[in-house]
Parts: structure tokens; C-alpha cells; sequence
């Protein structure tokens, strides 16, 4: 299996942090992907799990997907924001459509992470409903309101691709489309976000849409750091404004 992405000197340069003062302290080697990862057309249903997509047409048990959270809470946090580093993404308010395909795609080893892999395991998350209520949960949590930052260098800049590469799919607050299988992604953390477009840019991620590979080719590691910045600043919007 292709291991991680993983971040280190020649991926994600230490420069981008040593201008940004709250982030000097964060170090790159192998790390932890969550759910949240920026796509614009679902998977094929062949390789999505049927005990996952059955979750995906139950009506949630919120209070139930409450006590059940417990299994993302090491990572992902109480709240669902993720780190403090903010290399972990918070889930918080994603749409449940969203978390759920990831949650296939990481099963079905299409994203591979071993960690997400040993949590989605059969049986590890329950009957069809209970993943359904752990879901339904995560996405009535509201975004944190303090996402981890970049150097804040570029801005205009990064609000340009912003608006050039990304806006069309992601909107432009960056709240993303349920019904069209596009994440929300305005207000996640800027260590995570600039790993994934460094991912997608170096073709190293490529599921579940080479989409992301198309427009993010051709920049520079400055350009998507600016854009990642800019996605990191925009404002959170709660779950109810954008189902």
C-alpha cells in the first residue's frame, strides 16, 4: 500500500512557519490525515462500502452519535477542531455527506492512513445507524472560530487563486456543495490545508478527482501556501446556513 503523504522539508517548507510566529514550534514528519480532504466528484460506488453508504440514507440520532464520538475524540478533539497544531483538520460542521464518503474511502483503502483505517474497520463503528448518528453529530458541531493560521503573507494574492482555481466548486466562502460532494473547507487549518494542496500539486493525491491535480499543477509552493492562508482566514460558516 502507498503510505501517506507526508509532510517534511521538501514538501512543506519551514519557511512558511518561521514568518508566522504561533507556528515556529510545528514540526513535519509523518502525520495523522483526518476526514476532511478537499474533493469535487464522489468516488465510484464500486469501491465505496455498502455498510457506509447505507449510513449515508438513515435519518442520524444526534444524542446517540454524541456518545459515540468518543472514537474520534483522541484526534479530532472534543469539539471536532482538530489539533492545535492544526496538522489534524477539524471535522466540525462538515457536511455528513462528506465525512461519510471519506470514512469509505479510507476502508476501502482508496485514502490510505493507517490510522483511519484501523478506526473504519468492520465492526470498529458500529451498525449502519450508529455511524449514521456519529456523523449526524459531527456535522452539527460548529467550525472553531480560531483555525490555525499561516505567515499571513500574500493574502491578496492567495484571495486571487482563491478565487481562480477554487471558488467555482468550493464557493466563495468556502462552504462547499453537500448535494455535489464538495467539502466545506472555509476556516480549516492552515497546516493542514497547505499538506493536502501539496499533495494534490505533486500528484501524490489523486483520489477521489484528478480535478484537484488539473488546477494545482502549475503553482508554486508560495502560491498554495497563500491560498491555504486565505481558505484558513475565510469565515466559518455554521452547518445550518449550508446543509
Amino acid at each position: 500500500m502507498r503510505p501517506e503523504y507526508s509532510s517534511n522539508a521538501t514538501l512543506i517548507s519551514q519557511r512558511h512557519f518561521s514568518r508566522c510566529p504561533e507556528n515556529t514550534w510545528l514540526t513535519f514528519g509523518t502525520l495523522t490525515l483526518g476526514l476532511l480532504v478537499m474533493w469535487s466528484t464522489a468516488a465510484p460506488a464500486s469501491l465505496l462500502d455498502d455498510e457506509l453508504m447505507k449510513a449515508l440514507t438513515l435519518t442520524p440520532n444526534i444524542e446517540n452519535g454524541k456518545g459515540l464520538y468518543g472514537l474520534c475524540r483522541e484526534c479530532h478533539k472534543k469539539h471536532g477542531h482538530g489539533s492545535k497544531t492544526g496538522l489534524v483538520p477539524q471535522l466540525a460542521g462538515q457536511h455528513r455527506e462528506i465525512l461519510i464518503r471519506q470514512l469509505a474511502e479510507f476502508r476501502a483503502g482508496i485514502r490510505p492512513s493507517e490510522d483511519m483505517e484501523t478506526v473504519t474497520e468492520e465492526g470498529e463503528m458500529g451498525e449502519p445507524q450508529d455511524i449514521a448518528d456519529l456523523i449526524g453529530y459531527i456535522a452539527t458541531l460548529p467550525l472553531t472560530k480560531k483555525p490555525r493560521l499561516g505567515p499571513g503573507i500574500d493574502l491578496d494574492l492567495g484571495a486571487e487563486l482563491y478565487r481562480k482555481k477554487c471558488a467555482d466548486c468550493h464557493g466563495e466562502t468556502g462552504h462547499g456543495d453537500a448535494v455535489q460532494g464538495i467539502p466545506r473547507i472555509g476556516g480549516q487549518h492552515y497546516p493542514y490545508m497547505i499538506k493536502q494542496l501539496l499533495a494534490f500539486r505533486d500528484n501524490v493525491r489523486t483520489t477521489p478527482t484528478t480535478k484537484m491535480v488539473t488546477r494545482l499543477k502549475d503553482l508554486s509552493e508560495d502560491e498554495l501556501s497563500s491560498i491555504a492562508d486565505h481558505v484558513a482566514r475565510l469565515k466559518a460558516i455554521a452547518p445550518s446556513e449550508n446543509q
